[in-house]
């Protein structure tokens, strides 16, 4: 069983005004989407040894721009 280790409450008027800026903020954020469990599942992981190579090859297309096509953006890869 958990303890609850909070005792505090929210008064109504609080949480409409919580929820009103959450959504404001939503608004404000329109390109966030949510995941569904098979979207999750079926997205590449990576481990360490993984983002490291990410960084290294972001690092070698920093250095090396002509390499890349011409509408391959670093800054958004990033």
């Amino acid at each position: 069983m958990q303890d609850n280790r909070i005792s505090a409450t929210l008064k109504p008027e609080d949480v409409d005004s919580i929820l009103k800026e959450i959504e404001s903020i939503k608004s404000q954020l329109p390109f966030l989407v949510g995941l569904t469990g098979d979207d999750i599942k079926g997205m590449v992981k990576i481990g360490n040894q993984g983002q490291q190579f990410v960084e290294k090859a972001l690092e070698a297309g920093e250095q090396n721009l002509g390499l890349l096509p011409r509408d391959f953006d670093i800054e958004e890869a990033k």
